[in-house]
C-alpha cells in the first residue's frame, strides 16, 4: 500500500488508502492528532485524505506524521511525495509517446514500399 504525502511548512496532506469510506479510521486519526500545536485537522473519508494545519514553530512535520503512524494508519517508508508521482507519470507518458512515434514511423515506411522500411532502420 502506498501513501501520498505533500507538505509545506505548517501544512501537511496525507492520502491514506485504508481511510477511504471508513469513518472509524478517520476518528482514530483525528484522536491521534488532538494535541497542542495542531491548528486544524480535515479528514475526508470519501477520498482518504487528511489535511493537517499546524504551528511550525511549536511542532515539526515529523511529530505530526509520527502521531498518524502511531495510530497504525500510516507507514512513512511507503510514502510517496508529489515530485515522485510527477516523475513516474512523466516517464510513463514519454514511453507511450515513444511507442506511438515508432508505430507511426513504421506505418509510414510500410505505406510507401519496402525500401522505406529499410530507410527507417538505417
Amino acid at each position: 500500500m502506498t501513501y501520498y504525502l505533500h507538505s509545506v511548512p505548517g501544512r501537511l496532506r496525507v492520502k491514506i488508502p485504508q481511510l477511504r469510506h471508513r469513518p472509524a479510521v478517520a476518528e482514530t486519526i483525528s484522536a491521534a492528532l488532538a494535541f497542542e500545536g495542531i491548528n486544524s485537522v480535515r479528514i475526508k473519508s470519501l477520498t482518504g485524505s487528511v489535511v493537517v494545519e499546524y504551528d511550525k514553530d511549536m511542532i515539526s512535520e515529523n511529530k505530526v506524521l509520527g502521531a498518524i503512524e502511531a495510530s497504525g494508519h500510516f507507514d512513512a517508508r511507503r510514502a510517496v511525495s508529489c515530485d515522485t508521482q510527477v516523475q513516474v507519470a512523466t516517464s510513463r507518458a514519454a514511453q507511450k509517446c515513444g511507442k506511438a512515434l515508432f508505430g507511426w514511423a513504421v506505418g509510414r515506411a510500410l505505406e510507401a514500399n519496402g525500401l522505406g522500411l529499410l530507410a527507417v532502420f538505417i
